[in-house]
């Protein structure tokens, strides 16, 4: 009897614990599913450009209500010579002989020559002292001469030279002598200096200077100010060759560059859309305007920079894609023209939609943008 009704009761309550344990394998899976459900979204942020023309004063003393950089201006000049061979339209011309001569005096006074005094060689070709010269008594001095003529009967031998000026019985105590030949008088080449070798010599003669001075560097400008180029002879006078003389006013400005960059990296992120964050930031373009005062300068700077969004951003929030596809997450993202790429994972791998915990969605923005 009691077998019946075991059997009985069995019978009945059997589906009924299949109902339940039905039941709470359902409730298991749901709560499983949606306990172990997440979404990862990677992406990459696109950049964006931003950019600021500020103007500051460079200056030892700050002025009230001036954007002001601590600074110096200084002015000098600089020459630069180079020489340089005739160019153009060659052809012979005679020169004159040069040479040094040692004059000497044998009394007890000295003697004075003004420039210009004439001294006869051998051949009583005339030769004239260049400058002033002083002749110690009992003793020599040396001195240039120049040949009074042009052509090669000046390039004489060593020998004695005699002074005009004095009287013959003195010419025999105070009297020059050269050592060497003099040279110069024989036939040389020459020309004029053209307009391209011209132009040629002055900027050499230009990235000498700045050679010289420096360049323009962070923290440094340097203005170059042509000021004048002379040519010796006249580039339109014939010769063998030419001196090419240039002469340039330099600006140099120093500034305190680190102090710069703040202000300008103070200034692209104010000028920064919300929630993008400064990444980057390029060489600044300095350029100098006006010049206040003789210490002073007012420079034009124009700088650039680089900003990303980050995971503050309101739209990036995970609860904003609760719910939503890959195809609507990817839309959300690369809409709002700050994301280059995007990439969107859902697990368990049939899941079609983000869950609806923003704690099981993960922003990822570790990926570095290319610029």
């Amino acid at each position: 009897m009691a077998t019946l009704q075991q059997s009985y009761l069995q019978g009945i309550y059997r589906p009924i614990i299949w109902v339940f344990v039905g039941l709470a394998v359902i409730i298991l899976g749901i709560a499983g599913y949606t306990g172990c459900s997440n979404t990862v979204i990677s992406l990459v942020p696109r950049p964006k450009l931003v950019t600021i023309q500020k103007t500051f004063l460079v200056s030892p003393n700050q002025v009230e209500g001036q954007p002001w950089i601590n600074g110096q201006v200084s002015l000098t000049e600089e020459q630069a010579t180079v020489v340089v061979p005739a160019s153009t339209n060659s052809q012979q011309v005679p020169g004159r002989a040069r040479g040094t001569v040692t004059f000497s005096n044998t009394t007890t006074r000295d003697q004075p020559l003004v420039a210009g005094t004439r001294l006869a060689a051998t051949n009583s070709l005339i030769f004239r002292t260049v400058s002033r010269v002083n002749i110690p008594a009992r003793g020599t001095v040396e001195a240039e001469v120049q040949a009074d003529v042009e052509g090669a009967a000046g390039d004489v031998e060593p020998g004695r030279f005699t002074i005009v000026a004095l009287q013959p019985a003195t010419q025999s105590l105070i009297y020059a002598t050269s050592a060497k030949k003099f040279t110069g008088g024989t036939i040389a080449q020459s020309g004029t200096l053209s307009v391209d070798d011209l132009t040629a010599a002055s900027n050499q003669a230009r990235e000498e200077i700045r050679a010289r001075v420096g360049a323009t560097e962070p923290g440094k400008i340097i203005n170059l100010e042509p000021l004048s180029v002379v040519t010796e002879p006249a580039a339109d006078i014939p010769s063998s060759q030419y001196r090419v003389i240039v002469k340039m006013r330099v600006q140099k400005t120093v500034y305190d560059q680190p102090d710069l960059d703040r202000q300008l990296n103070d200034l692209l992120l104010a000028a920064l859309p919300v929630d993008l964050a400064l990444v980057a930031i390029e060489s600044p373009v300095v350029v100098p305007t006006e010049q206040p005062a003789s210490n002073s300068i007012v420079i034009d700077v124009a700088s650039r920079g680089y900003g990303i969004v980050t995971t503050a951003a309101a739209w990036l929030q995970p609860g904003v894609f609760i719910g939503l596809n890959r195809t609507e997450i990817m839309t959300a993202l690369l809409g709002t023209n700050l994301v280059e790429r995007a990439e969107v994972k859902f697990s368990p791998w049939w899941r079609q939609t983000a869950p609806d915990r923003p704690d099981r969605i993960t922003i990822d923005l570790s990926s570095q943008p290319a610029r």
